[in-house]
């Protein structure tokens, strides 16, 4: 595909200026709200796909399903990737909360592709597609996948593969072997099975997808900064996980696919709220597992996103790594010089006067769990 010009998304907001103000006036008048950024950009889009008469369009929820404003379509196939801790303030705080409302974007008798595996959430799924009088095919069940792990030790090696299996009455069949990934991780190979099970429904719906096409397709995936390797010498990684089941994710493709060898960690997030940190019961990823025998340090970079918009904060994110094989002690004084630099005021009880906070990534997270000195 390709993205929208700059030319076509200014014809866009023009088309939808009328309608928009006009929502507008109608919410001052009842002291409401008008319509929000990502409903816009959700009018935008589609009306984009309309007039350029695609013959598909995925539309890719925002949040949840029930309440999204993509919700608003008729699909051909419903697909739901999976179920994990996230947006717990406006999905609920249980996987089967978040499931129920994720299902909400299941219509009556429009097939159902899940890879959903949790029970919980994985019945939630299952009773609503039920409700719905739904065609339910679930990984796992009714099609899976093998995944082969690559040794990366620079681009031509690191070619993930995978297989994709028709399952019925405990018989698995190959239906596509040997498929090329362009995208790392068991997880990416369940996604990429989502995707076939999909083209499988569509397919039966009319849709003309040749084997080729299907193999190129997932071999030419890129999803950028989810795994994207940028550098090899030195490997550099870039992973925009957020959650506790992305951050698994990016461990155990660490783990399986980059040799041993000593690694530095740059770690970014919010300060600790109810979306932040281990999930019910105290639970948390083990980022040591994926680390072990690394040497070098780790720096971790934790407060309130929009602090990092000024130059000073961005300067942290490219701070070179210290010398591997000092203890913590030996580089602190270094390092607080690195963060604060020649002339700048110390921070009062190790924060940065204003909302961020910096500190080591040892501070708040260790390889027994996840945990937060403030």
């Amino acid at each position: 595909g390709q993205p929208c010009s700059a030319s076509e998304l200014v014809d866009l907001v023009d088309r939808i200026r009328p309608a928009v103000e006009h929502l507008e006036r109608q919410a001052a008048a009842r002291d409401g709200q008008g319509p929000t950024f990502f409903e816009l950009t959700t009018a935008l889009a589609l009306l984009h796909f309309a007039q350029n008469q695609v013959d598909y369009t995925i539309l890719e929820v925002g949040l949840g399903g029930r309440l999204d404003s993509t919700n608003i379509c008729q699909p051909l196939v419903t697909v739901i990737t999976s179920i994990s801790y996230d947006h717990m303030r406006q999905l609920g705080r249980t996987l089967e909360a978040i499931a129920r409302e994720k299902a909400g974007i299941i219509k009556p008798g429009v097939p159902v592709i899940s890879g959903v595996i949790p029970a919980g959430p994985r019945d939630v799924i299952w009773q609503v597609a039920r409700q719905q009088h739904c065609e339910l095919r679930r990984l796992g069940r009714d099609f899976d996948v093998d995944y082969r792990a690559p040794i990366c030790r620079d681009a031509a090696s690191c070619r993930p593969q995978m297989d994709y299996y028709r399952q019925q009455g405990g018989h698995r069949r190959p239906l596509l072997t040997e498929v090329e990934l362009g995208l790392l991780g068991p997880h990416q190979a369940a996604n990429a099975g989502l995707a076939l099970a999909t083209c499988e429904a569509l397919s039966a719906r009319g849709a003309q997808l040749s084997e080729i096409a299907l193999r190129r397709g997932l071999e030419r995936a890129h999803s950028p900064a989810r795994i994207e390797v940028t550098s090899w010498r030195p490997v550099m990684i870039i992973d925009a996980a957020h959650n506790i089941a992305s951050i698994e994710a990016l461990l155990q493709v660490i783990r399986s696919s980059f040799p041993q060898r000593p690694r530095h960690l740059v770690f970014g997030t919010c300060r600790a709220g109810p979306d932040c940190g281990p999930g019910p019961g105290g639970r948390g990823p083990e980022p040591g597992a994926g680390l072990e025998g690394g040497r070098g340090p780790l720096h971790g970079i934790c407060g309130k996103g929009p602090d990092f918009s000024s130059e000073r904060d961005r300067g942290h994110a490219r701070l070179p790594p210290l010398p591997g094989g000092q203890g913590v002690g030996a580089r602190q004084g270094r390092r607080r010089r690195r963060l604060f630099g020649p002339g700048r005021p110390e921070p009062e009880n190790g924060r940065r006067p204003g909302k961020a906070a910096f500190c080591r990534l040892r501070d708040f997270w260790q390889p027994d769990g996840v945990r937060r000195e403030r």
